[in-house]
C-alpha cells in the first residue's frame, strides 16, 4: 500500500514538472521573437533590423534616420512583414540580395530608356515640324505691307536674294520669282538659253513659251497642256483661232522643210530634189546680215524654187526671236520680208515658221498672224543642222526620229554646205528607203490645192533700184 502511493505521488510530481518545463519553454519563445518581431517604430534597432535593407533607400539606414512607415500590427510571421517602399521585401538576407539588385536594374534603365530618348525624340520631331511649317508660312505670308516692294510700295527692293513677284511683294519660291517676277526690285529666276526649263534648273522659258511637265521650253500642245509647270511659262491653250502645226497628217507623207535661204548653195539641193521628184518646203529670211543672205540677192533662187513646185514660207526679215520684240518690231519683220515677196514672187505666202520656233504664245504675235491669215509651221525631227552637228549625228537625229514611219516635218538649214550635200544626200535616200512619200508640208496635212499655199496667184516681179538689202534693215535684237 505504501508502495502504491509512493508511486502515485512520484508521478504526480514527475508531471507538474514536466508542465512546468513546458510552459517555461513557450513563454521563453514568445519573449524572444516578441522582442525581435513586435516593435512600433522602435527607436533603437535590434540586431535583425540593423540588417534590412529596402529598395526606396539609396543607403542601407537604420529604422532611426530612414522612417518607414511601420505596420500598426505586428504580424505573427517575419516573412509578413510589410513596408510602404518595397511590396516584396522580407527581412532574411536572401530577401535583401535579390530585391535590391532587381529594384536598381528595373527602375533606374527604364526611365533612362523610355522617358528621356522619348521626349528628345519627340520635341525635336516637333520643333522641326513646326519650325518647316514656320518658313513655309514665312514664305508665303511675305505678302504684307511691311514686305512690299516695287512701284506699288514706294519703289522699295527686296532683301538679300528675295523676288519682288508681280503683286509687289518679296518672296523666294516660283510664285514670286518666275515669268511675272519684277527684276528691278529684287531676284529672279534666270530665263532658259537651253531650252530646258523648270524647278529642276529654277529656270523661266523665254518669249512666253510653255514649260513641258518634263522640263523644256515650247509653244504647242505638248508643252503647254495640260501638265506644264506654272510659273516657268505660260500655261494652257488660246482660242484665238491661229492654227499651229507641228507634224504631217497624211499617212506616209513627211515634209522635208528647210529654213534660212534662199542662199546661191541652195541650188545645190534644188538640184537633188528635182532628180529624185521630191518636193520640198523651203522658209525664207529676208536679210539676215550674214553673208550671201540677201533675199534680192538670190531672187533668181527663190523663183527657180517656186517654179519647180516646192512651197515657200516666211520665216521674217532678219531672224529675231520675236518673243523679245515690241509689236512694232514684230510688225516690221513680217512687213519688211512681205514686201520683198511681192516684189519677187509678186505673191505673200501663208505658212509662217517663227525664228528659234518660239514665241507663238506671244499676243501680239499672236495677234498680228492671225490678222494675215498666217498658218504656224514648226516640226517634229530636228537634225540640229543649225547647231553644228556633225553630218553623221545629224543623220542619225533624222532616223531615229523617223524610225516608226509615222507621219513627220524635219527641220534643216539650206545655208550649211554639208546639209544642202551629205545630209540632203541621206534625208532623201532615207525617206524612200522607209517608204515615205516626201512632200511639201501643205500637203502633208491634207492640202493640196496651190492656191492654199499663197495670198494670191503669182506674178514674178522685175529687178530694179529696190532690190536690195542695206546694213541698218536686218533691225536684229538677238
Amino acid at each position: 500500500m505504501n508502495k502504491l502511493k509512493y508511486f502515485i505521488l512520484l508521478f504526480t510530481i514527475l508531471t507538474l514538472l514536466n508542465i512546468s518545463t513546458t510552459f517555461a519553454n513557450q513563454y521563453k519563445h514568445t519573449v524572444i521573437y516578441t522582442t525581435t518581431v513586435t516593435t512600433k517604430c522602435p527607436p533603437k534597432t535590434t540586431r535583425t533590423r540593423k540588417t534590412l535593407k529596402t529598395s526606396c533607400s539609396p543607403k542601407p539606414t537604420t529604422p532611426k534616420t530612414s522612417k518607414t512607415s511601420c505596420s500598426p500590427k505586428s504580424t505573427a510571421t517575419p516573412k509578413k512583414l510589410k513596408t510602404s517602399c518595397s511590396p516584396k521585401s522580407t527581412e532574411t538576407p536572401k530577401t535583401k540580395s535579390t530585391e535590391a539588385p532587381k529594384t536598381k536594374s528595373t527602375e533606374t534603365p527604364k526611365t533612362k530608356s523610355t522617358e528621356t530618348p522619348k521626349t528628345k525624340s519627340t520635341k525635336t520631331k516637333s520643333t522641326a515640324t513646326k519650325s518647316t511649317k514656320t518658313n513655309s508660312t514665312a514664305t508665303k505670308s511675305t505678302a504684307t505691307a511691311s514686305n512690299g516692294c516695287g512701284p506699288k510700295h514706294e519703289n522699295k527692293k527686296c532683301p538679300d536674294n528675295a523676288c519682288c513677284s508681280k503683286d509687289g511683294f518679296c518672296g523666294d519660291d516660283v510664285s514670286f520669282c518666275g515669268v511675272e517676277c519684277q527684276s528691278e526690285f529684287g531676284h529672279c529666276f534666270p530665263a532658259s538659253t537651253d531650252s530646258t526649263c523648270g524647278a529642276k534648273t529654277n529656270t523661266t522659258c523665254p518669249f512666253n513659251d510653255c514649260c513641258s511637265q518634263t522640263g523644256f521650253c515650247g509653244s504647242t500642245h505638248e508643252y503647254c497642256v495640260p501638265n506644264c509647270q506654272k510659273g516657268y511659262g505660260f500655261c494652257g491653250t488660246f482660242n484665238d483661232g491661229l492654227q499651229v502645226i507641228n507634224t504631217c497628217t497624211v499617212k506616209n507623207s513627211i515634209a522635208l522643210t528647210f529654213d534660212d535661204g534662199p542662199r546661191q548653195i541652195t541650188n545645190i539641193l534644188l538640184d537633188k530634189l528635182k532628180k529624185h521628184n521630191i518636193k520640198a518646203t523651203f522658209f525664207v529670211n529676208g536679210n539676215t546680215g550674214e553673208k550671201d543672205s540677201c533675199i534680192y540677192d538670190n531672187a533668181e533662187t527663190l523663183q527657180r524654187a517656186f517654179l519647180e513646185g516646192h512651197q515657200i514660207a516666211a520665216h521674217t526679215w532678219s531672224h529675231p526671236s520675236l518673243g523679245s520684240l515690241s509689236k512694232e518690231e514684230i510688225i516690221y519683220q513680217i512687213d519688211y520680208l512681205e514686201v520683198a515677196f511681192k516684189k519677187i514672187l509678186g505673191t505673200v505666202p501663208t505658212y509662217f515658221r517663227p525664228p528659234f520656233g518660239t514665241g507663238i504664245n506671244v499676243v501680239d504675235l499672236r495677234n498680228e498672224l492671225i490678222k494675215r491669215n498666217y498658218i504656224v509651221a514648226l516640226w517634229d525631227v530636228d537634225t540640229r543642222d543649225w547647231a553644228e552637228a556633225s553630218v553623221k549625228d545629224s543623220e542619225n537625229l533624222f532616223s531615229q526620229g523617223t524610225s516608226d514611219g509615222l507621219p513627220r516635218i524635219s527641220l534643216s538649214h539650206d545655208r550649211i554646205n554639208t546639209t544642202v550635200g551629205p545630209l540632203a544626200d541621206f534625208e532623201i535616200k532615207f525617206s524612200l528607203e522607209k517608204s515615205y512619200k516626201p512632200m511639201t508640208l501643205a500637203e502633208c496635212i491634207g492640202k493640196d490645192d496651190i492656191k492654199d499655199w499663197y495670198r494670191n496667184p503669182p506674178k514674178f516681179g522685175k529687178r530694179d533700184e529696190t532690190w536690195k538689202c542695206t546694213e541698218g534693215d536686218t533691225h536684229r535684237i538677238i
